[in-house]
């Protein structure tokens, strides 16, 4: 009960202190996200989060207006940044926003909601939810702006590593290892090692 409490105040506190210095940053690309492609400069989607509550989740947009009737094959886009080219839907703007992770930002506000913690397992598309059993575990705690799986590979991790430190993090979870794990990922974004 201690450990919730405090990490709920250190949401809080570490939230709200960032979306003030951040602030300039959001405006800025907001403008930059405008002028690089029609649309709005907010992706917006529904989640599953603690004990199943579905919540709004925000993302700056990295793709093009209607990229997600655009249903090119995971084979084929894998393919495509093999090649270098990269997927045909991620926007100029987009491509550095997903480089650096800044893409995910605005999930500061979910953050401050009280949606989503600083630290957690990743929050899954509500149909991803439904098709796998193995994911309903995670709803025993809440989701987090960031993982202990993004912080040792993210993306380039196996959907099997991902669970695997999902479960990790779940059985192992401390203020010692959120700190740890705030850390590594703040080491990643301003080394520009990427996800």
């Amino acid at each position: 009960m201690m450990y919730r409490t405090i990490k709920r105040l250190f949401d809080i506190a570490a939230s709200l202190s960032a979306l003030v210095v951040l602030a300039p940053l959001f405006v800025a690309l907001v403008i930059l996200i405008k002028l690089d492609s029609k649309g709005p400069a907010f992706f917006v989607q529904e989640r599953m989060g603690y004990k199943g509550k579905v919540f709004k989740i925000a993302k700056f947009r990295s793709m093009v207006q209607g990229a997600d009737t655009m249903n090119y094959p995971v084979e084929q886009v894998r393919k495509w940044e093999a090649e270098g080219r990269g997927d045909p839907r991620v926007t100029r703007v987009g491509a550095w926003l997903r480089t650096t992770g800044v893409d995910e930002f605005p999930q500061l506000f979910n953050v401050l909601k009280g949606d989503i913690s600083l630290v957690g397992p990743r929050p899954y598309y509500l149909k991803r939810m439904d098709s796998d059993p193995e994911l309903q575990e995670r709803l025993s705690v809440k989701p987090g702006f960031v993982s202990l799986a993004l912080a040792n590979g993210g993306v380039h991790l196996t959907e099997d590593d991902i669970k695997k430190y999902d479960r990790e993090y779940i059985e192992q979870q401390s203020l010692w290892l959120d700190l740890k794990i705030l850390l590594k990922v703040a080491y990643l974004v301003v080394s520009r090692k990427g996800f």
